[in-house]
């Protein structure tokens, strides 16, 4: 019979701010600009889910494509980017990782799984949208990870 514990993903999963609501607009001076999410004290944990998700109001043909950085640091305050293997759908150094192109007002999430083992105590997620439109479409991103893969069971 498994550890009560170990049945409820609630007990396994540890939800972590990636980072703040950042709101983009095509063509202005914050499109296509890097935000840097918050450390992230990721001790004991050997793998996360990161979440890119928001709100985006596109034009017919426009589109917003999502990418992201993993960075980790020994002390939350010097920040190097993770090795390639570590990085969001093993892409180095970022790279549109998802696109999203419906016309309008619409939702949008998309997640991707990340091997913590090897890196610092410390990690965050540097995230950009960036909007095709010269003007008018705008987005709203946040981000959100979920540490995993602890290596000791959960308390009763």
């Amino acid at each position: 019979m498994p550890h009560p514990n170990m049945v409820n993903a609630g007990y396994n999963i540890v939800p972590k701010n990636g980072g703040i609501l950042h709101q983009i607009t095509a063509g202005a001076g914050n499109d296509n600009t890097e935000q840097n999410g918050p450390s992230i004290d990721r001790l004991g944990h050997d793998s996360a889910t990161v979440v890119l998700l928001g709100r985006a109001n596109l034009t017919a043909s426009k589109t917003l494509a999502l990418s992201c950085t993993l960075q980790h640091s020994t002390d939350g305050s010097t920040w190097a980017d993770a090795p390639a293997e570590n990085q969001p759908a093993n892409q180095s150094g970022g790279g549109a990782i998802a696109t999203v192109s419906t016309t309008g007002d619409s939702n949008f999430l998309a997640e991707y799984d990340v091997n913590l083992r090897g890196l610092n105590q410390y990690m965050r997620v540097q995230f950009t949208g960036d909007l095709s439109a010269s003007g008018t479409d705008i987005a709203t991103i946040a981000c959100l990870v979920m540490l995993a893969g602890s290596r000791r069971l959960p308390s009763t």
